[in-house]
């Protein structure tokens, strides 16, 4: 029959009527109208209505029940008092300037959720609970705010490995709450076969007293690219200024960050005495690199490493040379959106569905040249090479032989920027499970190369030839969907099983649909203390690369390790 609301004032009629699940003429559902209720509490208790009741009153004829939902609204519930308990490390002005409520607000519930994840994405705290208590002969309540903090200092030594950069000893030292004032401090040194780096960072949270972040990055890194066919180490020393502000709007903060580095790019082609290399170059002057970030980041999770609701979303936009100066010039835009949504439910088992898209692009703008140049001429090149010295015997004498095999003389150069590109896979920046590191790259960038040995035969010299194929640069423009469902196995281990597709494309009229790599796999997550994450992922990519051929129609599995740190 008919569905009404009395009795409300405060609230218009038509929000109520919004969130009613029951309708006229629809089968009668006593849940649903519970549910209902419940719902028009939440309404009331996000302005501040704490004591509000809802009072259902049925008039039944025949197999019609006509339904009214009279409100009584009382009177706003404020903030008297809160009261911070649990706090043996973090002073408690740390915590009061998270929260979204003061003493002489309205006690609204969606301030208390917000505290509540603003507090939890600190990752101070393992545990929190508010607990509102009635003023007597009032209608105000005290806020009690019970935290349980955990571990978040770091003073390791020891190894760590992952699949983009090996095995790497490391020392750091370092502590995300330093003197329970909320500021972070870490010291890392690292040296392994493929990456060696120093690093040291500075954060302050609330310069002056004020919501605006500042702080500081010196660091120092040697980075080898080594496989088949590249030799590739890349130096960068230099230093950060970063500068972050809370916005007006819920859980939004945007920062700008200046870096200004030394950047030394290092081909085998140094190495003349060894090889001479043709197709494949990387320009190896020396550049000063001077660039600013600005990003804009929405974080509003419940939990600082498994979240079970909320949504985290990196705006993130980077610019060097033109009006910013330095000796590169190149754009780069980046999205990535993370959204956690609950599933079901069996028993004490709830799965968490993360979605995540992710979008990158580059642009070339203040440029005076393209980012790849055309093929060039070397002299010093041969212009042909010989195959492997071969021996042939005519009756009783002998005779050896070589072929001739033509080898172009020029090769293609590729400036320091394209070190930039979206290069997919692996556990790298841009990563894609169930391949190798850097792995995907656009089909048309797969550049052929020659590696010639120099040989001597009978007093000439000739050269060996070795093809080969090189997997750069990346893409300018970069697609990647991610559907990865969480849950607990036994606190802290949890697991993880995921799908990802992806792929890299030079210009958005390349993209298609059957370009994207697909992968699926599972794994496992565990936070020691002291130590970090540690994770491992299983992950099977359907569309991997015969390297023999050059193309992407394999299948195969792949392991990701991470250990100590997450890379």
């Amino acid at each position: 029959g008919d569905v009404r609301w009395e009795g409300n004032d405060v609230m218009a009629t038509p929000i109520l009527y919004a969130v009613t699940k029951v309708r006229p003429g629809s089968r009668f559902s006593q849940e649903q109208i519970e549910q209902s209720i419940q719902e028009v509490y939440g309404i009331y208790a996000d302005q501040g209505y704490i004591r509000v009741t809802v009072l259902p009153d049925y008039s039944v004829a025949d197999t019609t029940v006509d339904l009214t939902l009279r409100v009584i609204e009382g009177e706003p519930s404020h903030v008297n008092d809160i009261i911070i308990q649990g706090n043996t490390r973090t002073k408690e002005r740390v915590i009061r300037r998270q929260l979204a409520i003061r003493p002489g607000d309205l006690f609204r519930r969606n301030a208390l959720i917000r505290s509540q994840r603003e507090l939890f994405q600190l990752g101070y705290f393992s545990d929190m609970q508010f607990d509102p208590r009635p003023v007597p002969d009032s209608d105000d309540f005290d806020l009690v705010v019970n935290v349980e903090e955990r571990q978040v200092g770091t003073a390791s030594a020891g190894f760590g490995f992952s699949s983009s950069v090996g095995l790497t000893g490391f020392i750091e030292l370092g502590h995300s709450n330093l003197f329970g004032n909320g500021q972070s401090l870490n010291l890392r040194l690292e040296r392994g076969s493929q990456r060696n780096q120093a690093e040291l960072s500075f954060t302050e949270p609330w310069f002056r007293g004020t919501p605006t972040t500042v702080g500081f990055d010196l660091f120092s890194t040697n980075r080898i690219y080594r496989s088949e066919t590249v030799d590739l180490e890349i130096q960068r020393a230099g230093g950060a200024v970063r500068v972050g502000r809370q916005l007006p709007i819920p859980y939004t903060r945007a920062f700008a960050t200046y870096r200004l580095e030394s950047q030394r790019t290092i081909d085998e082609t140094v190495d003349r005495s060894r090889q001479v290399v043709t197709g494949f170059r990387i320009n190896e002057d020396d550049r000063l690199i001077s660039s600013l970030a600005l990003s804009l980041t929405r974080n509003s999770t419940d939990h600082y490493l498994y979240p079970t609701t909320g949504s985290n979303t990196i705006l993130r936009m980077d610019f060097s040379g033109g009006l910013i100066g330095g000796d590169q010039t190149y754009q780069k835009y980046e999205l990535d959106i993370k959204k956690y949504l609950p599933t079901f439910r069996a028993g004490g088992w709830k799965p968490i569905l993360m979605v995540r898209p992710r979008l990158g692009a580059s642009s070339d703008l203040f440029r005076n040249d393209d980012f790849v140049s055309d093929y060039r001429t070397d002299p010093v090149i041969p212009e042909g090479s010989l195959s492997p010295v071969r021996f042939g015997r005519l009756g009783l004498g002998g005779s050896a032989y070589q072929f001739a095999v033509p080898t172009p003389r020029h090769y293609r150069e590729f400036v320091a920027e394209t070190n930039e590109f979206f290069r997919m896979g692996g556990t790298t920046f841009n990563a894609l499970r169930g391949y190798d590191d850097y792995e995907i790259v656009p089909r048309d960038n797969v550049t052929q190369r020659y590696i010639n040995s120099q040989t001597t035969w009978l007093g000439t010299d000739g050269y060996v030839i070795d093809p080969g194929k090189v997997y750069y640069p990346g893409g300018r423009y970069m697609l990647a969907f991610t559907l990865e469902l969480q849950f607990p196995i036994a606190d802290p281990l949890h697991g993880l099983v995921f799908t990802e597709a992806g792929g890299t494309w030079n210009h958005p009229g390349d993209f298609r649909w059957d370009d994207m790599h697909r992968s699926m796999g599972m794994g496992l997550r565990i936070e020691i203390p002291l130590l970090g994450l540690v994770g491992f992922d299983y992950a099977y990519g359907f569309d991997r690369l015969d390297r023999s051929r050059g193309v992407y129609n394999l299948g195969g599995w792949e392991p990701h390790i991470q250990f100590g740190r997450v890379f």
